[in-house]
């Protein structure tokens, strides 16, 4: 028995612009902020440290991947379900 699951997170996601409000939202982002209305996803950088001498990138992996299929068996099987 086998099935084909389309994993949620990628270019096609048809909520991920609700998912980015709801999570810039939970960080208390402001209203105006670019990361609201950027293409790409919710990427940004921040200089950090006394000096600002680090630069920490946090990147958005999901907003724009491709999609991808993964195949997976029932991990009872056929024997342990009654279908032989």
């Amino acid at each position: 028995m086998f099935a084909l699951v389309r994993l949620s997170g990628d270019r096609l996601f048809e909520k991920k612009e609700m998912m980015r409000e709801l999570y810039l939202n939970f960080l208390d982002e402001p209203a105006d902020s670019l990361r609201r209305t950027q293409e790409g996803g919710i990427y940004t950088s921040y200089y950090i440290g006394e000096t600002k001498s680090v630069k920490l990138i946090l990147l958005d992996t999901r907003y724009s991947k491709d999609t991808y299929w993964r195949e997976y068996v029932d991990i009872l099987g056929n024997k342990m379900i009654g279908n032989s």
